[in-house]
């Protein structure tokens, strides 16, 4: 009876913990998606010397370093109810420099991860940018925290960076990794865009379907004309990274910029151009990533400290989040109604 109970407790407080998180996240984004104007984006990609000053006020929280003008860009895209894939596309702009840059396209690194656990037998679509890998869904938490972190997947790479996440009805994204029980608790500590509300600081509203989807931003931005590329997250998020770099682009008022400013404007842009998918006879490989950082009892021993750390913090960031939403700050433009699209998915089940 005793073992009842405490096997009911534990299985409580994780549904609360769990419940803490979403609620925590859907403020989050409903906040980033007010301060992080593409004004914002402007000033972190070196194209505008001024940062807003509402997203100043959240830098405090959010900054590495003492800015974010050498922000690491990183797209996240999540395949399959369950997460059965994992995409990113990433750009630093620490190496983003006309000096330093002499082929603009590998500036992108896009990956593709497989979740062993989760993968389906058959791939009908191909990823376009690289080779598939095929990872454990137990490395997966770990990988997902560790770009977040530092804006590179690779072990090798430990400095903590100033990264900006980008995703699609990135909402959903997260709900898919909820519900597949992957932590990924940087998130709460890194600013998060959503093309699917950006866009609506370039485009008319009335112009716009009612929940513009990824494909119709990469019609009107004139980004990769891709067969068969839609719903392999690396290539998902690649076009996703591109479409937000367009949009940045797209914003800029050129009679205000200075020779240097619109020299990295084209720098950008150039960069954009040039990545592009390596063909239709991409071969559907994939190679397997081998993790061994960790013995399993020391795996085991860091996932129960973590899992504990993240109902702690959990539970602190949604009393923190309700105090704050008491005073919200006063939104800059009409984004009300897409905000509450992109946050839906979280609390999908």
């Amino acid at each position: 009876m005793g073992r009842a109970n405490t096997t009911d407790l534990a299985s409580t407080q994780k549904k609360e913990a769990r419940r803490a998180l979403r609620c925590t996240l859907r403020h989050k984004l409903e906040q980033d998606q007010i301060t992080l104007s593409l004004h914002t984006l402007q000033y972190c990609l070196g194209l505008s010397p001024y940062c807003p000053e509402e997203f100043n006020i959240r830098l405090s929280r959010y900054a590495i370093s003492s800015d974010f003008s050498d922000a690491v860009l990183v797209a996240l895209d999540i395949e399959g109810t369950k997460a059965r894939e994992i995409g990113f596309s990433i750009l630093d702009t620490r190496s983003f420099s006309a000096s330093v840059l002499t082929d603009p396209n590998p500036s992108i690194q896009t990956y593709n991860y497989i979740i062993r656990q989760n993968e389906v037998k058959t791939i009908q679509r191909q990823f376009k940018y690289g080779i598939s890998q095929r990872i454990d869904i137990r490395w997966v938490p770990w990988g997902l925290n560790k770009v977040l972190k530092t804006g590179s997947p690779d072990p090798a790479i430990t400095e903590a960076r100033n990264v900006i996440l980008i995703g699609h009805n990135i909402g959903s994204d997260f709900g898919m990794l909820l519900r597949a029980g992957i932590r990924f608790e940087q998130v709460l500590k890194i600013p998060v865009v959503d093309t699917r509300v950006a866009c609506l600081q370039i485009f008319q509203k009335e112009s716009m379907q009612p929940s513009p989807g990824l494909e119709e931003l990469v019609e009107r931005l004139n980004v990769d004309k891709l067969r068969n590329w839609k719903h392999v997250a690396g290539n998902d998020a690649n076009v996703t990274l591109k479409v937000l770099l367009k949009m940045v682009i797209h914003s800029c008022d050129m009679w205000s910029m200075t020779g240097k400013e619109r020299e990295r404007r084209e720098l950008l842009n150039s960069v954009v151009e040039a990545n592009r998918a390596n063909g239709w006879d991409a071969t559907n490989s994939i190679v397997d990533v081998h993790v061994s950082m960790f013995t399993d009892a020391e795996f085991e021993a860091q996932k129960r400290e973590v899992q504990a750390d993240d109902m702690r913090q959990a539970i602190l960031e949604a009393m923190k989040s309700k105090e704050q939403s008491k005073d919200k700050t006063e939104v800059k433009y009409d984004c009300s109604e897409m905000t509450e699209v992109c946050c839906a998915g979280i609390f999908d089940d």
